[in-house]
Formats: C-alpha cells, sequence, structure tokens
C-alpha cells in the first residue's frame, strides 16, 4: 500500500468514527454482549467478538468496560435502574444490589454448567432457574 493510500485509509477510519454518536460504541457492544449471552449464555460473551459485531477494534472496548465481567455488569445496572424509573425498585434497594443478584445467577450458572448439577434434567435446571429468579424478584420488592 502507498503512503497516499495509506493515508486516505485511516482519513476514512478517522471520519467514520467522528460520524458515531456519542455513546452507540458502548450501547452497540451492550446489545452485541446480550445477543452473545441470550444465543450461548454468559461464556459466549467475549469482547473481541462483541467488538467484531459492532465494527471496532478489539481496543475499542476497554475505553467502556474493564472486561467481560464489566460489560455484563453494565447490563445489569442499567435494567436495575430503569426498575427504579418503573417504579418497581425503591430508589433506597436500588446501591449495590447488582452483586447479590449477580451473584446468584452466577452461582446458578456454575453448579449447572460446571458443576455439582450439570447432569440434572433439563426440567430440574428450569426449576432451579424460576426458583433462582423468583428469590430475585422477592428481593427487588
Amino acid at each position: 500500500m502507498t503512503a497516499s493510500r495509506s493515508a486516505e485509509v485511516q482519513d476514512q477510519a478517522v471520519a467514520e468514527r467522528r460520524r458515531r454518536p456519542r455513546g452507540a460504541v458502548r450501547d452497540g457492544l451492550v446489545a452485541a454482549g446480550l445477543e452473545l449471552a441470550r444465543a450461548g449464555g454468559p461464556d459466549a460473551v467475549v469482547l473481541r467478538e462483541a467488538t467484531r459485531m459492532v465494527g471496532v477494534v478489539p481496543n475499542a472496548a476497554y475505553r467502556h468496560f474493564a472486561d467481560r465481567d464489566e460489560l455484563l455488569l453494565g447490563q445489569l445496572r442499567a435494567a436495575l435502574d430503569e426498575l427504579v424509573v418503573a417504579g418497581v425498585l425503591q430508589p433506597q434497594r436500588r446501591d449495590g444490589i447488582e452483586y447479590p443478584i449477580w451473584s446468584a445467577v452466577h452461582g446458578l450458572a456454575v453448579l449447572t454448567g460446571q458443576g455439582p448439577l450439570r447432569d440434572v434434567p433439563e426440567a430440574t435446571r428450569q426449576r432451579l432457574a424460576e426458583l433462582t429468579f423468583a428469590f430475585i424478584g422477592a428481593g427487588l420488592a
């Protein structure tokens, strides 16, 4: 590639980045992370794949999230904030509640994914998920 062609490609990349609205990359990464999680569970959320889906370089994710866990935590926090706005979660209960919720969901995922519950029937897994979500729901009320 010639020097002038290389400069042209760099100029085009800079112009493309400038066209993105503020927060678009972060929002795109969150959406990509959700899509990956829905398709393959939390272990399927890989920052490199999320950045590929959004069309940015892998390092771009680290401008918005320290790691994959923070990406998952950014979405949980946003959902909890929306519950406060909707009046479902009392504002005084909001601070820090993402950690017990994440612990419950992550614990169930580990137990059923690679832990002692990995071989239980699917119906049992579904029942355990329902119990976990009911437990979390009761904690939000």
